[in-house]
């Protein structure tokens, strides 16, 4: 962060560590199942989390960058509930998360229930804001564009119902199984990138997320 300061401005977001349980370390120092069954395991991620977070800040700080927001740090819903702890998550100020818990469902009732669901029980867990780090539909197969757009605007639409939501991050914008699942929202053609229909309901959910709240 030192040598590549530039790279990052005030009012910009940084995860130090994008999905912490996914490190190699954890399993080559604890073994199979450390998230599950293994306290010291548990006690040195999340002292890794806030030890990251007071790094970070404080190194943006003394850069003049204290307005970068360095509590975001993306886990899925298994994680955010069963592994982070009281005085991590209380640090954090608010829960960062991964969802795709869709599966393979086409039907945009059935998508945004399983999604609402996910998104509840955290809540409920830590009754803490709740950021979107990271959505996109379809990840787990190849679905029309029509079915991709209607699903996405089913929960695009539940999601603003909700109070404690404070963000979203869609993943992927461009490209194709091979990177994000099938959740893209361009495709290439004649080299060209096309936008799919649902690149208009996400930009419509933006224009939503970005309107002064009535008070």
């Amino acid at each position: 962060m030192q040598h590549h300061i530039d790279l990052v401005h005030n009012g910009d977001i940084f995860d130090f560590c994008p999905e912490p349980e996914n490190g190699a370390y954890w399993n080559d120092t604890y073994g199979s199942g450390w998230s599950w069954r293994n306290k010291a395991a548990k006690t040195e991620f999340n002292t890794f989390i806030r030890s990251g977070v007071y790094m970070a800040s404080t190194t943006l700080a003394n850069r003049g960058r204290s307005d970068v927001l360095v509590t975001a740090i993306s886990v899925d819903e298994s994680i955010a509930t069963r592994l982070v702890s009281k005085p991590t998550a209380e640090r954090l100020g608010m829960i960062t998360l991964d969802l795709y818990p869709e599966g393979t469902t086409t039907d945009p009732a059935t998508a945004t229930s399983r999604l609402l669901s996910e998104i509840d029980g955290v809540h409920k867990h830590w009754n803490l804001p709740i950021l979107i780090g990271e959505h996109g539909y379809s990840r787990d197969r190849l679905v029309s564009d029509t079915t991709q757009a209607k699903v996405l605007a089913a929960e695009f639409a539940a999601l603003e119902r909700l109070p404690y939501i404070v963000g979203l991050n869609y993943w992927v914008d461009a490209g194709g199984p091979q990177y994000g699942g099938y959740t893209n929202l361009y495709t290439l053609s004649k080299g060209t990138w096309k936008p799919r229909a649902a690149a208009a309901v996400l930009a419509g959910a933006y224009r939503v997320m970005s309107q002064p709240v009535a008070r």
